[in-house]
């Protein structure tokens, strides 16, 4: 930042220099020049620093660099010590910026880890498919790593108007969120499917924490088995609004899975959630011994030689209310093991597989793909 500082510094002077004593300034500034009066470079500088944007870091491609170089460039940016020496410390009274403007920003095997009190904006998603090449930004902005996650988020930050990715097919997280609050915003995240499994997501993974996500599109749709979009673990009831998630092409496809340990779980509002053409497995939201609330929901399941579902419950009992949905799939819910399923004034386009014949379902205006009233025998589960 402070090359960067000196750079447009020395322009204004030299533009000062150049115009002599035909120079006149705006009224306003700390200091006004009159002809033949020589400017001081403090003087400049005041000028320079009360017409910028308080607290707020420009990063840009690099001239004639790579986009590795641009990476590079972004990370020493988001760094403390180079941010405290603009204008103190990041801080709730003392908020930073960091603006990216349109361009790849290449981290190589590294992590974008955010600090406290510091928010990243792009300059857009700038969301282009390519068969060739997958997801890519152009006009926008865009942070991509190879190595198991590309940003870790922090508690009181948020991240926007930008794609992330990350390309590792071992171990692949786009967004790893651990910490509250945080906030994500007209984001669209590219992960791989992987061969690892456990404890990984292609796209967003939260764990014990509450984010924020909205207006999000997650993608998990390369590589070797595993096709995780959204992981939820710990205590954590997350809120997802105008999310899109896709996993898809692979062995095991699993939209969202919800392993939280919250009593109320996630909220999923105005959301579509596609798991398909994975051999073994689809499943659009795969609740382990977790609960969730979906309100105007499109779940979509294909089918798959072992699980294939819109919903699936299994584990320890849980609570999954759905209000104004859409379910489709070869089942559109299915418990494997006691939980307790509501579901108001939606369609369930699917076989409905309970858990032992016991009182399981409560439902309420519920009609099939033909949309036919099934309610009464959808209650009697």
């Amino acid at each position: 930042m402070n090359s960067i500082l000196s750079l447009r510094e020395t322009l204004y002077l030299a533009l000062i220099l150049l115009l002599g004593s035909s120079a006149a300034f705006a009224q306003g500034l700390p200091n006004e020049f009159t002809s033949g009066t020589p400017a001081k470079a403090a003087e400049v500088t005041a000028n320079f620093r009360y017409l910028a944007p308080k607290n707020m870091v420009f990063v840009s491609p690099v001239d004639g660099g790579t986009a590795t170089d641009n990476g590079t460039a972004l990370l020493a940016a988001l760094d403390l010590t180079s941010l405290t020496a603009i204008n103190g410390a990041p801080s709730a009274a003392n908020p930073y910026l960091i603006k990216l403007t349109p361009g790849v920003y290449d981290l190589g095997a590294l992590t974008l880890n955010m600090l406290s009190y510091v928010n990243i904006e792009g300059s857009g998603k700038g969301l282009v498919h390519d068969p060739g090449s997958g997801y890519v930004a152009e006009g926008g902005s865009k942070i991509t790593s190879s190595g198991g996650t590309t940003v870790i988020g922090a508690a009181n930050s948020e991240i926007r108007s930008l794609l992330v990715e990350n390309t590792n097919t071992t171990a692949s997280i786009g967004i790893s969120i651990a910490a509250d609050p945080f906030r994500i915003e007209q984001v669209t995240v590219f992960g791989s499917c992987f061969s690892s499994g456990g404890s990984q997501a292609g796209g967003i993974n939260i764990t014990g924490s509450s984010p924020e996500i909205e207006s999000v599109a997650v993608f998990a749709v390369a590589g070797p088995t595993n096709c995780y979009g959204v992981r939820i673990s710990g205590a954590s009831s997350p809120v997802l609004n105008q999310v899109h998630v896709s996993a898809l092409n692979q062995g095991f496809c699993f939209g969202v899975m919800n392993y939280s340990s919250d009593p109320v779980g996630p909220r999923f509002t105005n959301v579509t959630f596609t798991a398909t053409g994975c051999s073994v497995t689809n499943v659009a939201l795969f609740n382990n011994g977790a609960s969730a609330t979906v309100y105007n929901g499109i779940l979509s399941a294909g089918s798959g030689s072992n699980w294939q579902t819109a919903v699936y419950n299994t584990a320890a009992q849980g609570t999954v209310t759905i209000h104004h949905s859409a379910l489709s799939g070869p089942n559109s819910i299915q418990n494997a093991a006691l939980y307790t399923v509501n579901v108001a004034a939606s369609q369930l386009a699917g076989t409905i597989v309970d858990f032992d014949g016991t009182d399981e379902f409560h439902c309420a205006s519920v009609y099939d793909a033909t949309f036919v009233d099934i309610t009464a025998s959808c209650d009697a589960l």
